[in-house]
């Protein structure tokens, strides 16, 4: 039994070997083929099922301890697989590296954030300001309310799929009493499809339409391009946050007349010692506004 454990783990081992160098080649060699890179997307997937099937039938603590170091390299493997796929293939904006995403404190997270509102909440704006006719801080609440409930969908939404997906592969287990090393198995399986652009695509579809429904929004404003736009950008940022370890949160937002904190916001159109009206949140690394990510935007008075 202890034989034919550890030839299977040690065919599941070389299996992760030869994909991996499978993937250096490719980088090495600069080969520009898609089809051949999913191919060994999905071989890796499939290592790390069989992974998952070994634990179960596990034997001894040198096999436990061989599956995990397998399961590292398939780790490893993934960031491999998202920098040539993504960076040459350009499934995602070319500026994205799976690594980067899923590195805490990363200047691309802070470029994301800032672009959102330099970008997509500022058409956004206009549109409310200028073909809607709202006065700036209740165009610039709305869109604001519209950020948290995106974040909150977000979250909300991997939850479900990182549950749904615990639950096919361990449908004999209660999941309170999945271990550790299971759940973040399927946890960071899921933050990893963040790789795939339909899957991309398919979720911020889905959080556009629960963000659409919380807030009921009109089909003048559901319709239109800027506003479907910023909700969609909402949701990929978001999802950049969420799946930090821990998430990147918003910091909580200043009463009115409270002293305008110059550290980590920026004045809008008018400069003052106190505070007018937020605009846009700071976002932080950890709980406790630790870690400034991205600097908030205050109307001051």
């Amino acid at each position: 039994g202890n034989t034919v454990q550890s030839m299977g783990n040690n065919h599941d081992q070389a299996g992760v070997r030869e994909v991996k160098r499978s993937i250096y080649d490719c980088r090495d060699d600069g080969v520009q083929n898609h089809e051949e890179l999913n191919n060994r997307w999905e071989e890796v997937d499939r290592l790390s099922l069989r992974l998952d099937q070994a634990i179960k039938d596990k034997l001894t603590e040198d096999q436990i301890h061989d599956i995990q170091m397998c399961r590292n390299q398939a780790y490893i493997l993934y960031s491999g697989l998202a920098s040539v796929a993504y960076t040459r293939h350009s499934r995602l904006p070319p500026q994205i590296d799976l690594s980067d995403v899923l590195r805490v404190g990363s200047n691309f997270i802070c470029d994301s954030y800032l672009n959102l509102y330099d970008n997509e909440q500022t058409d956004a704006f206009e549109f409310l300001t200028e073909e809607k006719g709202l006065a700036d801080q209740k165009a610039v609440d709305y869109l604001l309310k519209i950020l948290f409930q995106s974040y909150v969908d977000v979250d909300l939404f991997f939850q479900a799929e990182i549950e749904g997906e615990l639950k096919r592969r361990y449908p004999e287990k209660e999941l309170n009493d999945l271990s550790f090393k299971e759940r973040e198995s399927v946890e960071y399986w899921i933050k990893g499809k963040l790789r795939d652009e339909q899957y991309v695509t398919n979720m911020k579809n889905d959080i556009f339409k629960r963000v659409a429904e919380n807030f009921r929004l009109p089909s003048e404003y559901s319709d239109n391009e800027k506003i479907k736009n910023y909700i969609m950008q909402c949701a990929l940022v978001c999802a950049y946050f969420v799946v930090q370890d821990p998430k990147n949160v918003f910091g909580s937002l200043p009463n009115r007349d409270s002293h305008f904190d110059k550290q980590v916001y920026r004045s809008y159109t008018r400069d003052g010692s106190r505070v007018d009206f937020v605009v846009w949140p700071v976002l932080y690394q950890y709980e406790g506004n630790l870690g400034l990510l991205g600097k908030g935007v205050l109307q001051g008075k």
